[in-house]
């Protein structure tokens, strides 16, 4: 049987409308009745015109469209018909802030280990990339292995860890590790929670207006509820963010394999949980994310020429199907924006 999902909206926002025609002035412009009631007439005629023209523009808007508008019509889309496994997808063009393909991208999900993009974000706020990280039993325990207790590694290489292995551990390591200089910052958040304050704060910032944060990983918290919630459009907000702010440190994740490892004990092979790197050209970063209320999530920001870069996320989608649907959605960007933005020929 299929796995249970939980789903979470947030309340619409209370929209309003401006009247179509203006409230006729009270006092009488000119002295004459007979023409001013031709001028009302005409009015009458002109405001019945301008609503029956008005009309149709309004149910179309109302209506619900997965191919966003762009600021320069593209000649042609490749997005339509699209058949994916994924609850929710966005498709973003971060270099002029144009979506250019939606499929429920407000919907709050479950983010699964897509959560320790922002932790990495969160630690670099306030942890030099050559401070020492030594794993404690805790954070071996709360992370379920992985790493050994009394390992020590530098900021920047378990950062590397956590985000091309996905390791629990290591977000757990980084979490304890940043709450004292945090906890600063943060002087009434519970005891141990500054690192999640800040996470959660840096969403708002953000405005990832469908995040939060419960743990540092991802991970369900019990069988109903997930580690952390949020939209596609959220994680496209902050992928978009990164880009221009933090790209250096998240080119880890472009890489298949890496030799990583603390300084007192020998380093090992690791490889990238995301599988579908072979595919997707001049990358530049990604994440993934899987537990039993998520499904399958995949986030990745990619070059489709010079200067252009393409965020594409899914939530929702099976442990195999996250990679095909961002293949598909991939693609399909490509073939599209070739029409206006041919592809970097290396």
């Amino acid at each position: 049987m299929p796995e249970e999902r939980q789903e979470q909206t947030l309340p619409l926002e209370t929209q309003t409308s401006t009247p179509l025609l203006a409230a006729p002035p009270e006092r009488m412009l000119l002295p004459r009745v007979a023409l001013g009631a031709t001028l009302l007439g005409l009015s009458i005629f002109g405001g019945m015109a301008l609503i029956s023209a008005t009309l149709p523009t309004l149910f179309e808007r109302g209506a619900s469209v997965q191919v966003a508008a762009v600021a320069a019509p593209l000649e042609v889309s490749h997005f339509a018909d699209l058949k994916l496994e994924a609850r929710s997808a966005y498709v973003f063009d971060a270099s002029n802030d144009v979506a250019l393909y939606t499929r429920e991208p407000d919907a709050q999900l479950p983010l699964a280990s897509i959560t320790k993009v922002m932790i990495a974000l969160a630690v670099s706020d306030v942890l030099s990339m050559d401070e020492m990280v030594t794993i404690s039993r805790e954070a071996v325990a709360r992370g379920g292995g992985g790493l050994t207790y009394g390992e020590t590694w530098r900021v920047r290489e378990l950062i590397d860890l956590m985000l091309i292995t996905s390791s629990n551990t290591a977000a757990e390591a980084l979490r304890e590790v940043a709450e004292a200089p945090l906890s600063v910052r943060y002087p009434d958040a519970p005891a141990g929670q500054a690192t999640l304050t800040h996470m959660n704060a840096r969403a708002r910032e953000l405005g990832m207006r469908s995040t939060f944060f419960l743990n540092p990983t991802g991970l369900d918290e019990s069988a109903t509820q997930a580690g952390a919630y949020g939209s596609a459009r959220d994680v496209g907000t902050l992928f978009a963010y990164i880009l221009r702010a933090k790209r250096d440190l998240f080119a880890g994740t472009a890489r298949a394999e890496a030799v990583l490892g603390p300084i007192n004990m020998p380093k090992r092979e690791v490889y990238n949980t995301n599988t579908a790197l072979a595919d997707i050209p001049h990358l530049f970063m990604g994440k993934t994310g899987f537990t039993d209320l998520a499904g399958g999530n995949l986030a990745v920001a990619f070059d489709a020429s010079e200067g252009r870069p393409i965020v594409v996320v899914v939530l929702g989608s099976s442990q195999e199907g996250r990679f095909t649907d961002v293949r598909t959605l991939t693609d399909a960007a490509l073939k599209t924006l070739g029409t206006q933005a041919p592809k970097v020929v290396e």
